[in-house]
């Protein structure tokens, strides 16, 4: 993983709210760039989005993961946006918190950290959990507006608060996997 710093989630660029785009240069071997979006040299991991840019959004093709606050504060993109995260099926924690925009996720989640997906009210459609996920942690799918999930065989663990005030969820059908529902984990 190339080296971001110890806290990207708010720390290097947390008061750069005038960003609308980065650049990594051709020869960088760590970090390279797709329309104006940080990612790891090979793409695998989108490290951060602008701030500022309030633009529909394709995530690069080969990338599969969201990083730790990829998005946090990217207050500029509103609900007429649209994100698709196309072949990502890890997200890190804080990775969308908070982002109104409409997420299209399209593969069956592999990884869902604390907080990734907090408040994504933009998030309306069903989640697909891959059969290998084992644990949703600590409110990473919290207010938002999914409206079914297709569970994974393996879930064992739905951590504190994960789907708590998600009002569009019409059922749920918990797998006979489950053995740990922990505090308030549908509140």
């Amino acid at each position: 993983n190339p080296n971001w710093g110890a806290d990207y989630t708010t720390g290097n660029f947390k008061n750069c709210t005038g960003l609308l785009s980065y650049t990594a240069h051709p020869d960088n071997t760590a970090f390279s760039t797709y329309n104006d979006i940080v990612y790891s040299n090979d793409f695998k991991i989108l490290l951060k989005y602008p701030r500022a840019k309030q633009s529909d959004i394709i995530v690069h093709p080969m990338c599969d993961t969201i990083g730790e606050g990829a998005f946090y504060g990217a207050t500029a993109l509103k609900s007429t946006n649209v994100i698709d995260v196309n072949n990502v099926t890890y997200f890190k924690t804080n990775a969308f918190r908070n982002v109104r925009a409409s997420i299209i996720i399209n593969k069956p989640i592999k990884k869902l950290e604390s907080y990734c997906l907090y408040g994504c009210t933009g998030l309306k459609n069903i989640i697909y959990l891959d059969p290998d996920l084992t644990e949703i942690e600590t409110q990473a799918l919290y207010n938002t507006y999914i409206s079914d999930i297709i569970w994974s065989t393996n879930l064992q663990i739905i951590g504190d608060s994960a789907f708590s005030y998600c009002i569009h969820l019409t059922s749920l059908n918990i797998p006979h996997s489950v053995t740990t529902l922990k505090y308030k984990a549908f509140a």
